[in-house]
This record gives C-alpha cells, structure tokens and sequence, in this order.
C-alpha cells in the first residue's frame, strides 16, 4: 500500500486531516483497517505528532477513526448517531438550515417512493405492519420515536440501495436529536398515519405516497416555523 502524501506548511491541520481521508478513499480501506502509527504518520506527512494529534482527533469526533488507546488508529464504521449529534447544535442555531434539512429528507423518501412500490414484497409488509403496533403501543415516548425512526429505516431499505439507506440512516439519526415534542395521545394517530402508508404502497399509489410523506416530514418544518401542527403528522 502507497504511503500517505506530505502536506504543505500552511493550514497544516486541515490538510493532514484531508490527506487522511483521501488516503482512506484512495486506498479503498474498511472500517476495521489499521492505520500506521502516529509516528510513522507524522513522518510521512511532514508533521509534528502535535499536529497529527489535533487531526486525528477532529476525525475521530466526526466518526472517521477511532483511536484506541494503547492499541491503534482505525478506519470507523460511520457512526450516524455520533455525527448527527455533533451536527444537530450547528442546525438548531439556525432555523433556516432545520428547514433545509427537512427538504433534503423530504426529497430522499419521497424519491425512494417508487423503488419501494417495485420492490416490496408480503414480507416487508408484514415487517412494517408489526412496526406499526410497536409506535401504537410504545410504552413511552422515547419507545415511540425509536419505533418511528425503525419505520423509516425499513421503508427505505426496500429500495435495495446502499447510498440511500445510509444517508437515510444519518436523516433519520438527525431528526430524533432536533425532533419536536411527542406525547402518549399522539401515538395512535402517528401508527394511523403509518399504516395508511401502507396501503397505498399496497395499492402501487405513488402520487398517494408522496403526498402522506410530504405531509409527514414537512410536520418539522412547520414545527421550526412555529404553525401548529396536526398530530397525524407526527
């Protein structure tokens, strides 16, 4: 395997943490793999161990590496809970970007509609179905919103596309940290809603589809925008 390349002198922090991640891109490397040691990485960047050290970390905060102390530095598996979490307070300063965010979801399930009208099967009905009973009789809220984001995660996943489901797997992650109040009373219209989901992925009705998710997603833009909102779309 190709060493990683030196870097200039200037902006040494950002450039070693880029550098990095081309490696890692570079060399097609799996969450797993084992880097160099912070020795040999300092010296075939060019570095001081100060500078690898600040790099390394920022790239562990955001789920890139993981450092193991007296062990080693390896490639992380994304970890869509911690790199939502370090987003969410960029986000909740901004409102605007809450709603940008809520577009960009809203655009990636809708999108998602028609692979999974093509591909659903009885087994995945049957698998949402139960979800269902789980958001109706979730016996607390953080049960409820765990069921929902489960929900969404197996919607997607019947699209059968990789990209999809982790980007989805981060909106998802996302939306639970900034998500707005749910209370108990809310559950059974919330799984209603879910399961006229359902149906009409039952009924092959894409335009049906996209509209219920519409509603269902643009419930926290609304929520951001201070409207009330209607505990169907929660």
């Amino acid at each position: 395997m190709p060493s990683i390349k030196p870097v200039k002198k200037n902006n040494l922090m950002s450039q070693v943490m880029e550098s990095i991640k081309n490696y890692i891109i570079e060399n097609n490397l799996s969450a797993g793999t084992r880097l160099s040691s912070e020795r040999q990485l300092a010296e075939e960047m060019g570095v001081s161990k100060t500078i690898l050290r600040e790099a390394l970390k920022s790239l562990e905060t955001v789920g890139i590496l993981e450092i193991r102390g007296g062990d080693g530095i390896y490639v992380s598996d994304v970890d869509f809970p911690a790199l939502a979490e370090h987003l969410s307070f960029a986000f909740l300063r901004n409102p605007h970007d809450i709603r940008h965010l809520a577009k960009t979801r809203l655009i990636f399930e809708v999108g998602a509609v028609e692979d999974v009208i093509e591909n659903a099967d009885e087994e995945d009905f049957a698998r949402l179905s139960k979800i269902c009973d789980k958001l109706e009789h979730a016996k607390s809220v953080a049960e409820h919103v765990a069921s929902d984001r489960e929900f969404h995660k197996e919607l997607v996943a019947i699209t059968h596309n990789p990209l999809l489901i982790e980007l989805s797997a981060f909106f998802n992650e996302f939306f639970v940290q900034i998500r707005p109040g749910v209370v108990k009373n809310e559950f059974s219209a919330n799984a209603g809603f879910h399961r006229d989901l359902i149906d009409v992925i039952k009924a092959k009705d894409v335009e049906r589809a996209k509209v219920l998710l519409d509603q269902h997603i643009g419930w926290y833009k609304d929520a951001v925008d201070g409207k009330p909102q209607s505990s169907e779309h929660i």
